[in-house]
């Protein structure tokens, strides 16, 4: 079984001016990877969006876009949906 990884959560400019970025790593290969994208700032009081960014027959797509209370829960739920996002039914 792989064994699943999350790197922490990191400021990117270069996304955009209060972003912050962070991947899930359920696998080998893109197929596997997800990129989480939270726009929002910690201890802030206002709401954040999130993102959770992947792969699916070789094109990326948006698995999960959602607006949250705060920051914190932001990061939170883009971390279970890229977790949810890994899930497939083996064939």
């Amino acid at each position: 079984m792989q064994t699943v990884k999350f790197e922490g959560w990191e400021r990117d400019t270069n996304v955009a001016e209060h972003a912050w970025t962070n991947f899930f790593m359920a696998g080998d290969g893109p197929e596997n990877d997800y990129d989480m994208v939270v726009i929002g700032e910690p201890d802030q009081e206002a709401p954040a969006s999130c993102e959770v960014i992947g792969f699916r027959d070789g094109d990326q797509v948006v698995i999960h876009k959602s607006i949250e209370d705060d920051f914190e829960t932001a990061c939170a739920t883009a971390e279970v949906q890229a977790r949810r996002a890994a899930i497939r039914i083996v064939k």
